[in-house]
């Protein structure tokens, strides 16, 4: 069964709370462990601009809203789960040999590995 446009609608409304509560836990993150901030805000981009990706992540507050609940108090674990989504990601790309965090992929070589 296709999902109409109208629950497609209704999760957009949601995604500025969604890159708001990224902000801030971006914010608090490079504050925390900047190296990891780094390493995973390349990935957190890339999901943030896609609009499919958001609203997948967004399946928390279909489910609360689902129930007659405030749907906005599901937002923190589609921030949770974006932020996770996008570490797997960055954790994927590193292990693949590619280089975090300098704003491009690329392979890196061994000797950059080993220094890195």
């Amino acid at each position: 069964m296709a999902i109409g446009t109208s629950v497609w609608t209704a999760l957009d409304a949601h995604v500025p709370a969604l890159c708001d509560g990224l902000d801030t836990a971006m914010a608090q993150l490079s504050r925390d462990t900047p190296l990891l901030a780094k390493g995973v805000a390349e990935q957190v981009h890339a999901h943030r601009s896609d609009a499919w990706i958001c609203r997948n992540r967004l399946f928390g507050v279909a489910v609360l809203g689902s129930q007659g609940a405030d749907p906005t108090a599901a937002i923190h674990v589609a921030v949770a789960s974006l932020l996770w989504w996008a570490g797997a990601e960055a954790l994927d790309d590193l292990a693949d040999g590619y280089a975090l965090g300098d704003g491009r992929r690329r392979k890196q070589s061994a000797v950059e590995r080993a220094q890195s």
